[in-house]
């Protein structure tokens, strides 16, 4: 299956030295160069628009009607802080009733927890509600 021409005492054919990878980066930047600069100078070299040109600076321009595609009309309104209702604080005075020490707190029913709070001397929640409105 080899070939009889190219045996291990047969010449290799010619093949050009290769780039040192300093040469091949100097190419690269000068291809990119190229590439980037291309347009710049298309773009130098073409002709001016002859209206242009032609224009002299004491010329008037034919007058072009104006179009709005889009108004935005904005309204600031500037307005005081609002005034709000002055705080009123009421003191109330709360004594709790002393239980009698044990390892485990005596348990009542709920309204019977309400009236022995309520002779104990604290004061309820209509009770403060009713002190606030007469000092306002």
């Amino acid at each position: 299956m080899t070939d009889r021409g190219k045996g291990a005492g047969a010449p290799r054919p010619h093949r050009p030295p290769r780039l040192t990878r300093g040469a091949v980066r100097l190419w690269a930047w000068v291809a990119g160069s190229l590439a980037f600069f291309t347009p710049w100078v298309a773009l130098g070299l073409a002709p001016k628009p002859e209206a242009r040109a032609a224009e002299a600076p004491g010329r008037e321009r034919p007058h072009r009607p104006v179009i709005i595609v889009r108004r935005i009309t904005r309204r600031v309104v500037i307005q005081d802080a609002p005034q709000s209702a002055p705080v009123m604080l009421a003191m109330v005075s709360v004594s709790r009733p002393k239980f009698a020490a044990s390892s485990t707190p005596r348990r009542t029913s709920p309204p019977a927890r309400a009236a022995s709070a309520n002779a104990a001397g604290t004061v309820s929640r209509e009770s403060q509600k009713m002190l606030c409105r007469k000092r306002a």
